[in-house]
């Protein structure tokens, strides 16, 4: 009865293919996987933290950096304004200097001709 597949003696197959273990050397083994588990994990919580803590300088560096970027900008822009606000008011002041000159010598014009006919011709 023995050579026919799966017709094996009862009692074999209920036999465990594992070896019987000791209940100190498992307890070991569990709590040594166990140390094992909590370093690892100790060991990732480590890492996360080193790794925001990186992340965080690194935004604190980038606003920093942004910071002083946005200062030279604005300071740029008022230095530009300034030198175009410089320039308008160096042409308007041009425009009326110019101005005032038309108005003197168009003035002038109007004197000499006025005392040109109101002055008496001198006979020699």
């Amino acid at each position: 009865a023995f050579g026919a597949p799966g017709a094996e003696a009862p009692a074999a197959r209920a036999k465990s293919i594992t070896r019987p273990r000791d209940a100190g050397l498992e307890q070991d083994r569990r709590a040594k996987a166990l140390e094992q588990k909590a370093a690892l994990e100790a060991q990732m919580r480590a890492n996360r933290e080193a790794k925001e803590a990186a992340d965080r300088k690194r935004r604190e560096e980038d606003a920093a950096e942004d910071a002083k970027w946005a200062a030279k900008e604005a300071e740029d822009r008022r230095r530009r304004e300034e030198g175009e606000r410089a320039k308008k008011q160096a042409e308007q002041q041009r425009l009326d200097d110019l101005y005032a000159q038309q108005e003197a010598d168009a003035k002038k014009r109007r004197n000499r001709r006025h005392e040109e006919r109101t002055t008496p011709l001198r006979s020699p």
